[in-house]
């Protein structure tokens, strides 16, 4: 274990990462204390084969890290949390497509989470309001990220969002205006 926390080399950390994910959950304990490392890499290294495990006592293990104090942690804390259904993990993910963490796997568990949970309207609220004060490249990854958000109040907001003073967010909320009514259309 103290092999794999330790090594650098990114392909031999991915071997052994998968051979620590083979065992199963007898790792996970000891990758759980090695988070609190006051190493980044050994943190991101334990993270990484909490992850590869996949299991759902690693799962629960990495969403118990919700508040962690570094931020890698804490984004692939609020992934697990997202994907288990949590709904508390939502304005963290929506944090992260504003500053473009890991943005595109916060709008897929986003995504998750507005299809197995009726909170759409919650999760498209939250991004209503960070976009009144969002850059241009914010804009634009906030309303890529209402991709696969479905119903009226993500279509309201894309509708707003077609007459964006950014070329870019009006053209990302008219081609997914116009994929919505597509699908709608051949349903």
């Amino acid at each position: 274990m103290e092999a794999t926390l330790a090594e650098t080399d990114a392909n031999a950390a991915g071997a052994m990462d998968w051979a620590i994910a083979q065992g199963g959950d007898a790792a996970v304990q000891l990758l759980v204390e090695a988070l609190d490392s006051p190493m980044d890499s050994r943190r991101h290294r334990a993270l990484e084969a909490l992850r590869k495990i996949g299991s759902p006592r690693a799962s629960g293990a990495l969403a118990a890290a919700f508040h962690h104090p570094d931020p890698a942690v804490r984004a692939q804390a609020s992934f697990a949390r997202g994907r288990r259904g949590d709904t508390a993990a939502i304005p963290v993910l929506v944090d992260l497509v504003l500053e473009g963490r890991d943005d595109v796997e916060a709008s897929d568990v986003l995504a998750e989470l507005a299809a197995r949970r009726d909170c759409a309207n919650e999760i498209v609220g939250l991004i209503a309001q960070k976009l009144a004060n969002a850059s241009d490249a914010e804009r634009q990854r906030l309303t890529a990220s209402l991709a696969d958000i479905p119903g009226p109040a993500s279509d309201a907001v894309l509708g707003h969002l077609v007459d964006d003073p950014d070329r870019r967010v009006t053209l990302i909320a008219t081609y997914l205006l116009r994929s919505r009514r597509q699908r709608t259309s051949t349903e």
